[in-house]
């Protein structure tokens, strides 16, 4: 890979954006940005390993862990986790319907680039809700997931229904995990 002055600039802004519980949205205080989201940690975290940069790489661990182990009970992922005091956002009017795919597509980034399944055996059990609150999402019952309104990465739009954005990450998430766990029934769903 050449490393170029914008390849630079990005590992530099990779590494001001790293902090002990994993990568933050933002490195100044905007708004709430400087936590640790579900869907920027995880796009975050895949640059991370693909720089193949072994700090950036540890903090790719760190924000997996911190998503994964401040799962809902009931499956879904946080939105978003304060790296000051540990609290945990689910999301504003309606859940992030799109997190338990990016979460689950973040872990099976990592144990597949890294060959390291200690996180994924730890989260196996969360992996499964994570599956399980998506499926409870299919209203219809015809495999696909209703994102309310305002329940994805476009939570400023109105939009709401069977979008495809939140099928194919689901879809992206199910072949990921199934490649790992060879489970039939993910590979089957996907």
């Amino acid at each position: 890979m050449i490393k170029s002055k914008p390849y630079n600039l990005a590992i530099e802004l990779l590494n001001a954006a790293s902090t002990p519980y994993g990568f933050v949205a933002a490195v100044q205080e905007q708004d709430n940005y400087k936590r640790v989201w579900t869907r920027d940690g995880v796009i975050t975290s895949i640059a991370a390993l693909l720089s193949e940069d072994e700090v950036l790489i540890q903090t790719a661990k760190k924000t997996l862990d911190t998503l994964f182990s401040n799962q809902h009970k009931s499956g879904f992922m946080p939105s978003n986790v304060s790296p000051n005091d540990g609290s945990v956002s689910f999301g504003g009017t309606t859940g992030r319907a799109d997190n338990p795919s990016w979460a689950v597509i973040g872990l099976a980034s990592y144990t597949i680039l890294t060959k390291d399944n200690s996180l994924w055996d730890k989260y196996e059990a969360e992996i499964d809700k994570c599956f399980a609150v998506l499926e409870s999402w299919e209203f219809n019952g015809k495999h696909l997931v209703y994102v309310p309104q305002s329940g994805d990465w476009a939570d400023e739009y109105i939009q709401h229904g069977y979008i495809l954005f939140d099928q194919l990450l689901r879809v992206w998430a199910l072949s990921l995990a199934a490649k790992i766990s060879q489970h039939t029934i993910w590979m089957d769903k996907a």
